[in-house]
C-alpha cells in the first residue's frame, strides 16, 4: 500500500492512502500492508500518537522521504527524553506518577526543550517534498515537540516502567537502555589476576544515540537517593534470576561484590566464561573476549607422528613407528611448554601469549591411549 503524510492548515498531519500513485513530483514508495495500516490507525487518532508510532519503525522498513524526515523528527524528541540528567529524568518520571503529566508538559519546555530557532530553520529549510509543506514552520515544529511531550506523559503514565518503559517500546536505538551488562576483560600485565570484571547498567543514549553505561554501584546510590526501591528491584530482576542458577553470580550478589570492579584469577574468569549462556538466558548482556566469544579458543591436541626412523628389517614394528606429542595450533610443544601445560589447572592457562583451555583429563587420557600402541 502506499501512503502519503499530508499537513493540514491547522498544524495536524494526517496520514491517507495515496490516491494518485503516479505523482512524479511525489514519488512515493510501498509500505508493507500491516505496517501502513498501523500508521493509519495512529494517525487517525493523533499526530503526536502517529509521530510516536511512527518513531517506533526500524530503518530497514521502506518509507517514503515525508515519513521519515517526521520518523526523525519524533525520534530526535525520544533521544532528547534518554538524554536527560538524572535530575531531570526523575522530574519527568515524577510527573508521570502523580498523574498529572497533561500539567506538567505544558510548561514542560524547562525539562525537555525544543531545539533552537537556528536547527529548526534548517529542518525546514532540507524538509523533503510534501503535501502541504508550505505549513511546515519553526513554529509549527515547536507545537508538534509539545504535542509530543505531551502524548509520551500521557501513555508513560500507562505503560510498565513509566518514561523507562515507553522509550524501549519505542525507540530502536533503545533497547538496550536499563539493561544490566557484565564485561570481562583481560588485564595481561597482572599475572596474578589477569581479567577484570565490571558490571554495568545502561543508563541513557548519548548525542549518537550511543549507550551509555554506568558502574552497577551507581544505580544503588542513584536510586537510593531518588528512594526508588522498585526501580532497583526491576533492574536487579535478570541479576537475580542468573543468580539462581549460575554460582558465580550467586555468590557475587551475596556478597554484593558484583557492584564494584573486581580484578580476576584465571581460575574465576573460567568459571565465569562457563555460565555465559545461563546468564544471557536470564536477561543479561554479557561481554567477554572475542576468543571466547566466537568459541575458537586454543585447546591443545595430541599429535602423533608416523615413520619418524627408518625400517632395520622387515615386520609390522619396523614399518609404523608412532610418536605421539603435544601440540598448541598444530605446532609442537617444548619440552618446558609441555611441563607447564601438564602442571597447569583446569580451565585457563597462557601459553605463547594465548589463553589454552585444558582439560587435564581429555588430555593425559589421549595421551595414553597412544603411548599404549
Amino acid at each position: 500500500m502506499q501512503l502519503t503524510l499530508i499537513i493540514r492548515p491547522s498544524g495536524r498531519i494526517s496520514c491517507e492512502p495515496e490516491i494518485n500513485a503516479q505523482d512524479d513530483a511525489l514519488p512515493g514508495i510501498a509500505v508493507d500492508d500491516s505496517v501502513a495500516a498501523e500508521l493509519l490507525d495512529a494517525f487517525r487518532e493523533s499526530t503526536a500518537y502517529g509521530l510516536l508510532h511512527l518513531a517506533g519503525i526500524g530503518s530497514k522498513a521502506g518509507l517514503p522521504l515525508a515519513f521519515v524526515f517526521w520518523r526523525n523528527w519524533a525520534q530526535r524528541f525520544l533521544k532528547a527524553v534518554s538524554q536527560l540528567d538524572d535530575e531531570r529524568f526523575a522530574a519527568l518520571e515524577k510527573s508521570v506518577k502523580s498523574g498529572k503529566s497533561v500539567s506538567v508538559s505544558k510548561s514542560g519546555g524547562a525539562i525537555i526543550s525544543a531545539p533552537d530557532e537556528l536547527a529548526l530553520a534548517v529542518l525546514v529549510a532540507e524538509a523533503p517534498p510534501m503535501r502541504g509543506l508550505e505549513f511546515l514552520t519553526n513554529d509549527l515544529l515547536k507545537r508538534l515537540w509539545t504535542e509530543l511531550l505531551i502524548e509520551f506523559l500521557q501513555r508513560a503514565h500507562n505503560t510498565e516502567g513509566g518514561c523507562r518503559g515507553l522509550l524501549l517500546k519505542l525507540n530502536p536505538d533503545a533497547h538496550l537502555l536499563g539493561r544490566v551488562t557484565f564485561h570481562l576483560a583481560e588485564n595481561k600485565r597482572d599475572p596474578e589476576s589477569p581479567f577484570a570484571f565490571l558490571a554495568t547498567y545502561a543508563h541513557r543514549l548519548s548525542a549518537k544515540s550511543q549507550v551509555q553505561h554506568l558502574p552497577l554501584g551507581e544505580a544503588l546510590r542513584q536510586y537510593a537517593a531518588e528512594r526508588d526501591q522498585t526501580k532497583l528491584t526491576e533492574l536487579l530482576v535478570p541479576v537475580r534470576e542468573a543468580a539462581s542458577r549460575s554460582p558465580v553470580v550467586g555468590q557475587m550478589l551475596t556478597s554484593r561484590a558484583i557492584f564494584h570492579p573486581q580484578a580476576w584469577s584465571v581460575s574465576q574468569a573460567y568459571r565465569f566464561l562457563n555460565d555465559v549462556a545461563i546468564m544471557e538466558e536470564a536477561g543479561l548482556s554479557v561481554r567477554v573476549p572475542d576468543w571466547w566469544k566466537s568459541r575458537k579458543v586454543t585447546r591443545p591436541q595430541v599429535q602423533v607422528r608416523i615413520g619418524d626412523q627408518r625400517a632395520s628389517a622387515v615386520g609390522l614394528d619396523s614399518l609404523l613407528d608412532f610418536s605421539a606429542n603435544l601440540a598448541v595450533d598444530g605446532t609442537p610443544l617444548t619440552d618446558e611448554e609441555r611441563r607447564q601445560l601438564l602442571a597447569a589447572t583446569d580451565g585457563l592457562t597462557l601459553l605463547r601469549g594465548k589463553w589454552v583451555e585444558v582439560d587435564q583429563q581429555k588430555l593425559k587420557e589421549a595421551l595414553a591411549q597412544w603411548n599404549e600402541l
